[in-house]
């Protein structure tokens, strides 16, 4: 059902991308345009959910006519082959981090997740137990993350 979807929407606001088999989408509903990237990631072809065009730029319409956007434009890729392809290991960061952790728990331990437009399906934790026997002294850090 979600290939014949995707299938008709990109018939009617869709166009033809770089690979032969991929497409953008375009849409000028941010609510529309989240729900075509989460779809899009149920099927593994989700690339970049970007502005195409911002509130308030000029466009030119048919006949050459200047016109005002209302709203944004936003632009759904699709992948042409699978998404995680272009994950690369020399690519991935490691940077230390000190402050608040919060995480999220859902029934399937998944959740779908994007930073700067780029979407990823992250897995989360289940309920945790932590038992610290505190006899032998633990580390302070530990000691106050265990008393929230």
């Amino acid at each position: 059902m979600i290939e014949a979807f995707l299938d008709a929407f990109g018939k009617g606001d869709g166009a033809q991308h770089t690979h032969a088999d991929s497409r953008r989408y375009i849409t000028s509903s941010r609510q529309l345009a989240d729900d075509l990237h989460e779809v899009l990631c149920k099927v593994g072809r989700a690339r970049k959910l970007r502005i195409m065009h911002a509130e308030g730029s000029e466009g030119t319409g048919p006949q050459g006519k200047i016109f005002q956007r209302r709203r944004a434009t936003w632009m759904i890729n699709e992948a042409g082959r699978p998404a995680d392809s272009n994950v690369s290991k020399k690519n991935v960061v490691k940077h230390r981090y000190t402050g608040t952790v919060h995480c999220a728990s859902t029934p399937h331990e998944t959740i779908m997740v994007r930073r700067k437009g780029c979407p990823m399906w992250s897995g989360n934790s289940s309920d945790l137990l932590l038992v610290v026997d505190e006899a032998g002294g633990i580390v302070r850090t530990i000691g106050d993350g265990t008393n929230r």
